[in-house]
């Protein structure tokens, strides 16, 4: 809802190598993703390259989505909820537009969810995220286990995507 400061925040954050990216909370009784208001802060937010992480909790948000991941195109967009009780249409935006990432374990443990969309978009676009401390990690934890997926896409949606997304480097474990 505030362009300018959130202009100010980016300018402040961004050269930080501990700043990963930002989120945008869309959906309910948030701003729209295709208000002015928020075009602005994304357009402003392009420079950084960094990661845009997007509440999509509904149907509605899922609609807006599509548009505003076609609209900002290179920006890498992560729908956290993937769209809730609609995450068949948010898989299907996810298919359409290649910079969007779906995290659906956040959207609630609906059976069958990760290997639909496994199936329509392979591994790499999928992400795990907990949604705490408003969700219980292990629900989100438990749809992942309980999914009849392979190891390796398990350990790509656990943590392989996310150092690629985020650019991280993976260090050594520790020594004992």
């Amino acid at each position: 809802l505030y362009p300018q400061r959130s202009a100010e925040e980016m300018r402040r954050y961004a050269g930080s190598s501990r700043w990963l990216g930002a989120m945008l909370y869309a959906g309910h009784n948030s701003e729209s993703l295709l208000s002015a208001t928020t075009r602005e802060v994304v357009n402003a937010y392009r420079r950084y390259t960094k990661p845009l992480l997007v509440t999509v909790p509904d149907e509605a948000t899922v609609s807006e989505l599509e548009a505003f991941a076609a609209e900002f195109s290179t920006v890498k967009i992560i729908a956290a909820g993937a769209g809730g009780d609609a995450w068949h249409a948010c898989t299907l935006a996810a298919k359409k537009a290649v910079n969007l990432f779906l995290e659906p374990f956040s959207g609630g443990c609906h059976r069958g969810k990760v290997e639909s969309m496994l199936e329509v978009l392979g591994p790499n676009r999928i992400l795990f995220g907990s949604g705490f401390p408003q969700h219980n990690p292990g629900a989100a934890l438990g749809l992942l286990l309980d999914a009849r997926i392979s190891d390796g896409e398990r350990n790509a949606i656990l943590t392989t995507n996310a150092v690629r997304l985020f650019n991280l480097r993976q260090t050594a474990e520790p020594e004992a």
